[in-house]
């Protein structure tokens, strides 16, 4: 299952959600700004920006990454 990292009034994580939800991949989304645990992870990995995205165990990246990967891994 996809992981999505996000905070209140971020466009780019609810454009990734939007592209999850529109190919019907479910996805558990955690928001940083309720989750000191989760952003404390974030920033060991030095990732300070948002939306940050796994797809299981595999890192994919924030937004643009996730576009990409969705398209690349759905057509093959």
């Amino acid at each position: 299952m996809y992981k999505v990292y996000s905070q209140n009034g971020c466009s780019y994580c609810e454009l990734a959600k939007i592209a999850l939800m529109e190919r019907n991949i479910e996805f558990e989304e955690i928001n940083i700004k309720d989750n000191a645990q989760a952003l404390a992870t974030l920033r060991l990995k030095n990732l300070r920006t948002v939306p940050q995205i796994w797809d299981g165990e595999l890192y994919v990246g924030g937004y643009e990454e996730l576009k990409e990967y969705i398209t690349s891994s759905k057509s093959a």
